[in-house]
């Protein structure tokens, strides 16, 4: 499984291009994938979903995303759902990124 940020937020198995249905389901993504390991708050993913005027149900909202979204991830591959976690303080991936192997490439000599 590729995540990729370079161009379009999206999800490779298996060199093909999955397809995650809910716009918000791609925001979180793309959220989680741009702090590169590091946990993202609560606040921080619904920020990013709806900005200064968040409903009031944003907070279960966000849950929902990032459970749709683990299950989304969970349908292409075994283990997919386990790579976006739910650590002490938010979420943060486990996850091979086309950016970080673009580094790693671009820095070989």
């Amino acid at each position: 499984m590729l995540f990729t940020v370079l161009g379009p937020v999206g999800v490779h198995v298996g060199g093909r291009r999955i397809s995650l249905a809910h716009g918000h389901e791609r925001t979180a993504l793309a959220v989680i994938l741009a702090a590169d390991g590091d946990v993202v708050s609560a606040d921080q993913l619904i920020d990013a979903l709806w900005g200064a005027r968040p409903p009031a149900s944003a907070r279960k909202s966000m849950h929902s995303h990032v459970s749709r979204l683990r299950r989304s991830l969970g349908t292409w591959r075994a283990g997919g759902a386990d790579r976006v976690l739910s650590v002490p303080g938010g979420y943060r991936i486990d996850a091979d990124i086309d950016a970080r192997q673009f580094l790693t490439l671009a820095a070989r000599p």
